[in-house]
């Protein structure tokens, strides 16, 4: 605990006011409450002592907390199809010959387009889901990818974007 003449005088007034008033004493990264009897937690607090028991005894409890709870309905979104694809699929080309963007860059934006689009169709109405399934289906084909792997892992060794 640090002693009051250590510390600056605003922050040595601050820690006195929380001592006096609150029974708060300030030690070095943490705050402690003065004279508590039990660190038992209070009744409200549940604990499972066996981990066997843990996730059914947390989802029993939340069953409790929340009896009428109904899940929302699935959202939905207009997605544009194949129209819009190729608006996108044009942008993407003209910044390749404009050589703003790589090969595998390329190949990053046409499946990025494919999952904004919705999928190569017409306009219609999909389920967050479905966006969902096509992002999923997209990051792993790039992940197929050796230029994706060598992104990666020039990111995670040097923390700035590869180019390639």
């Amino acid at each position: 605990m640090y002693p009051f003449g250590d510390l600056p005088g605003n922050l040595a007034a601050f820690c006195g006011v929380l001592r006096r008033e609150y029974g708060f004493r300030l030690g070095p990264g943490e705050i402690k409450k003065v004279g508590t009897r039990s660190s038992r937690p209070p009744p409200r607090y549940r604990i499972t002592m066996n981990r066997d028991r843990l996730i059914s005894d947390a989802k029993a409890r939340v069953i409790e907390l929340a009896p009428d709870y109904t899940p929302m309905a699935p959202r939905t979104i207009r997605a544009l199809g194949s129209e819009a694809l190729g608006n996108l699929s044009y942008g993407i080309w003209a910044m390749r010959e404009g050589n703003h963007i790589t090969d595998h860059e390329v190949t990053i934006g046409r499946k990025i387009a494919y999952v904004l689009c919705g999928g190569d169709g017409p306009p219609r109405v999909v389920t967050e889901q479905d966006i969902l399934d096509l992002e999923r289906e997209a990051f792993l084909a790039l992940l197929g990818t050796r230029e994706t792997r060598a992104r990666i892992v020039h990111m995670l060794e040097h923390g700035k974007p590869l180019r390639n």
